[in-house]
């Protein structure tokens, strides 16, 4: 196999935070008990697991906590803050807000993204306001909500229930939070990299500012390296170059402006152990998702061509730079040795033999969970046939794109001769978290 392979490493993280010096922000998310699950981004990049609600029976309806209003705490208001993302979408939809068990607001959807930020007022006082950061690239809106709501109504040492129930429009539009406890302050996390500028060698630590007030200056000190911020509302992220570390050192980090210490920790920064990165050359075939059978294997043959022209103009090039491409699935190449010219099989067989094109074993990104036995050996038929051809083994095969496979794939691939197995598993919300 053209092996490629990707070490995941494991990442040294801190997290320190510190109050700036503004009003006391509640976690407006604490556990859920009703909604839809899944992974999903947002405008900070460590908030990624959702909670929501779609405008369609069965997944109207999410419930929540907020953490517990503090007893002792000053002020006649308590005030929790999430992260919250809303579909933009025409016609316009709407979405029910319920503080234990009272209807309190009704958001109505934005018609366009341009309408970033709002305010309501509830009942007996309650408000909830939105500040939007973020336009995705679907042109949805992504951002944070405040909800303001009086202690004489929802008592100190309880949290807050929050429904949120959206209109049943037989539609996919959706509303949702993400399952993250906002809160000011400062996270670090130490980065697993190094980076080189001549003989000198340096690490980075990601800096995340927390920042839910007026735009303000600050500064931040690691050490010996020092950078000046200005911080926008929302997440703000700067990475701070350190020098390279041999052994795990306590590097003091300051966070400051000319009138007061916001964060002041030690952060540990470990050495970053070395690995080899091996990048994988294919293409994923996914007949029907963006065109029709035919226009695939159309394209699918032109990057077979492709691939043979640049690995025979890079063959002068060092070992380990010469281009070689994959095979992720034999459905094409099948069709080209059945199809294609004399003159055009030659030249895809030589490539084979001088190791520019590397076979896979399967014929294409099946559902094996689906298939008997005997479905599953022919599976290899196309690409043993192939290899037994062209005289070179056939030791790799990937599935891409499906929520997993079968155990029953094993032992095909294994009397295949395959050795390598390489699984782009579908995840998120095909599959969940089980792969964490």
């Amino acid at each position: 196999m053209i092996l490629n392979m990707l070490n995941l490493l494991v990442i040294v993280s801190l997290a320190c935070t510190a109050a700036f010096p503004q009003e006391k922000l509640l976690k407006g998310y604490r556990s859920h008990s009703r909604g839809l699950t899944m992974e999903y981004h947002s405008t900070q990049d460590d908030a990624t697991r959702a909670l929501l609600v779609r405008c369609r029976e069965g997944l109207r309806t999410m419930v929540w906590e907020t953490e517990a209003i503090p007893l002792g705490q000053e002020g006649d208001f308590a005030r929790f803050a999430w992260i919250a993302g809303i579909d933009v979408h025409t016609p316009a939809h709407r979405f029910d807000v319920f503080l234990n068990g009272e209807k309190t607001f009704t958001i109505t959807a934005p018609l366009e993204s341009s309408v970033r930020s709002w305010t309501m007022k509830g009942n007996h006082g309650a408000t909830l306001e939105f500040r939007g950061t973020l336009i995705d690239r679907h042109g949805d809106l992504f951002g944070y909500m405040f909800l303001t709501v009086p202690k004489k109504r929802f008592p100190p040492g309880k949290p807050v229930e929050i429904k949120v129930t959206a209109e049943d429009a037989g539609t996919n539009n959706w509303f949702m939070i993400l399952r993250y406890g906002v809160e000011r302050g400062v996270k670090v996390r130490p980065e697993n990299a190094v980076y080189r500028e001549g003989d000198e060698r340096y690490q980075s630590l990601r800096v995340t500012l927390l920042h839910y007030g007026d735009p303000a200056e600050a500064v931040i000190q690691a050490g010996d390296s020092r950078v000046a911020v200005k911080l926008a509302f929302g997440a703000n992220t700067v990475r701070m170059r350190i020098p390279a570390v041999e052994r795990i050192t306590s590097i003091p980090l300051r966070v400051f402006s000319e009138s007061e210490v916001f964060a002041e920790k030690t952060v540990e920064v470990a050495p970053v152990k070395p690995y080899t990165v091996y990048l994988i050359h294919h293409s994923h075939v996914d007949i029907g998702y963006t065109h029709a059978q035919a226009e695939v294997e159309k394209i699918q043959w032109r990057h077979l061509e492709k691939a043979i022209e640049l690995a025979r103009r890079t063959q002068h090039y060092p070992e380990g730079a010469r281009f070689r491409w994959n095979v992720e699935v034999m459905w094409a190449v099948d069709s080209f040795f059945r199809r294609g010219t004399t003159a055009q099989k030659r030249t895809l067989r030589t490539a084979i033999r001088k190791g520019w094109i590397e076979l896979g074993a399967l014929f294409g990104d099946q559902l094996t969970g689906l298939a008997r036995g005997a479905e599953l050996f022919e599976t290899t038929r196309s690409a043993r046939g192939i290899a037994a051809a062209c005289g070179v083994p056939l030791d790799a095969a990937m599935l891409t794109d499906v929520p997993g496979c079968t155990w029953g794939i094993v032992p095909v691939l294994a009397r295949s001769g395959v050795r390598y197995f390489s699984m782009g598993t579908n995840r998120g919300h095909r599959i969940g978290t089980i792969i964490e």
